[in-house]
């Protein structure tokens, strides 16, 4: 089985065309289309974490202020080739990434999680059975957990996070 990795930006994810499977005709595509886009944050005299859920839901824990309504990030996985003959798996590499930002400071992005949009389940990692890959396109919203501490940099915080998808 090959693997391949891309990485996309967590706070500026940019359409980044995914190729990956086998040297068989189908290929598996991902194309991520909307950033993990938390906002302006300031943390002042506390440390916390905020929840960008897949699905949209937002838990800050202590003083974070959030300027902007974070956004889950959002790509779509299908087949192209031809018809899929096996069940595909979308990983993220790490259940972590760091963001360094732009006037100094690093933050964690923690407990990386996705949901397909047609599923209620948010796990780290789906599954797509052979007749939901031969369907169309699939949206995956993908989310984690921001970790700030007392007196965080204020400024854009960017990342890597790294996601495979092979077929089984």
């Amino acid at each position: 089985m090959k693997k391949t990795l891309i990485r996309i930006s967590a706070l500026a994810v940019m359409a980044s065309p995914f190729w990956g499977g086998s040297a068989r005709a189908q290929t598996l595509k991902l194309t991520c289309k909307q950033n993990i886009d938390i906002g302006n944050l300031i943390a002042s005299g506390c440390t916390g974490d905020y929840i960008i859920s897949p699905n949209s839901v937002h838990n800050n824990t202590n003083c974070l202020l959030i300027n902007n309504t974070a956004v889950a990030g959002t790509c779509s996985v299908k087949v192209v080739g031809g018809a899929a003959t096996k069940s595909a798996v979308l990983t993220f590499q790490k259940g972590f990434f760091t963001m360094v930002g732009s006037k100094g400071g690093t933050a964690k992005m923690t407990n990386l999680r996705m949901k397909n949009r047609t599923q209620a389940t948010i796990t780290p990692t789906l599954t797509f059975a052979t007749a939901t890959l031969n369907g169309g396109p699939i949206t995956v919203d993908i989310g984690g957990t921001l970790n700030y501490t007392d007196g965080q940099t204020e400024g854009t915080y960017t990342g890597k996070v790294a996601l495979s998808i092979n077929f089984n």
